[in-house]
C-alpha cells in the first residue's frame, strides 16, 4: 500500500474480513511490517500477516483487508479495502492408503485419496517400514507416480514402489506405507500409516535334486527340495 501524510510519521491499523466485508472480526495479532504506530509515509509498504496462526484450517476466497492512517495531530483517514482475495490455510487430507503386490512382480503398486482446495502442486512425501511401523527407513529411491512434487489431487491416486530393486531378497508380513501432503502453501497434513502388508522379493530355492530311471521303466524321476516365503503358485522350470 502507499501512504502520503505531512506528518513525520503515522499510525496505520488494519482490519481483516473473511465474509467480503460484512464483518471485520478476523484475529490479525501476527502481524509485521508497516503496521502500528511510527510508521514513515511512503510508496510501497508491506505488511505481512501469518494467516497460519491466526486463521488456520480454513479455505475463504471472499476475504478483505483494509487500512486507515491516524497521524499525529490525530487525523484520520477514510479506511480503504482491498478486493475480494482467496486465502487457503487448511491441510491437504490423505486417504483410503492400500498398497499391495502385483502378482508376477516384485512392484508395490500404492493407491489413496488426495484432497485439497488447491488441486495442483501438491508434495506427497512416502516412507516405508519394514517392521511394523517401529522405523520408517527402507529405500524408496525407486518409485514412480503420484509422489514427490507436482502431484494432483484425486481419488485413485497410485505409487509403484520397485521393492526388487530398494528392497531384493526379502520377505516380510509386517510392511507398512505412510504418505503425508504439502500443499502449495505450505500447508502440511498429518502423516496417514497403511495397515500392514507383504512383499516378497526373495529368489524361490531348489535343492537336493536327484534323478533317477525307475526299474523296468523308460521313466526317470527327478526329486528335489523346493523353499519359498510363498507356498502355493510356485512355477518349476526343467
Amino acid at each position: 500500500y502507499d501512504v502520503s501524510d505531512a506528518s513525520s510519521t503515522v499510525t496505520v491499523e488494519l482490519d481483516i474480513s473473511d465474509d467480503g466485508g460484512l464483518t471485520w472480526d478476523v484475529t490479525d495479532t501476527s502481524v509485521t511490517g508497516d503496521v502500528g504506530a511510527d510508521i514513515v509515509p511512503g510508496a510501497s509498504q508491506t505488511v505481512t500477516w501469518a494467516a497460519g496462526t491466526d486463521f488456520d484450517g480454513q479455505y475463504e476466497t471472499d476475504m478483505k483487508v483494509r487500512l486507515r492512517a491516524l497521524d499525529t495531530n490525530n487525523n484520520q483517514s477514510d479506511n480503504y479495502n482491498s478486493s475480494n482475495l482467496a486465502l487457503d490455510t487448511a491441510d491437504p487430507i490423505i486417504s483410503n492408503i492400500s498398497p499391495v503386490q502385483t502378482l508376477g512382480s516384485t512392484d508395490v503398486v500404492i493407491t489413496y485419496d488426495l484432497s485439497d482446495n488447491n488441486t495442483d502442486n501438491i508434495l506427497v512425501a512416502l516412507d516405508i517400514s519394514e517392521d511394523g511401523g517401529s522405523n520408517w527407513i527402507v529405500t524408496d529411491t525407486s518409485v514412480t507416480g503420484d509422489v514427490g512434487s507436482a502431484v494432483t489431487a484425486g481419488v485413485g491416486n497410485t505409487i509403484t514402489w520397485d521393492a526388487g530393486t530398494d528392497f531384493d531378497a526379502e520377505a516380510q508380513s509386517d510392511m507398512r506405507v505412510r504418505l503425508r501432503a504439502t500443499d502449495k502453501y505450505t500447508n502440511q497434513g498429518n502423516i496417514v500409516s497403511s495397515s500392514n502388508f507383504a512383499v516378497d522379493t526373495e529368489d524361490a530355492t531348489v535343492s537336493n535334486v536327484a534323478a533317477v530311471q525307475t526299474g523296468a521303466s523308460n521313466n526317470v524321476v527327478i526329486a528335489y527340495d523346493l523353499t519359498d516365503a510363498s507356498s502355493t503358485d510356485l512355477i518349476v522350470e526343467l
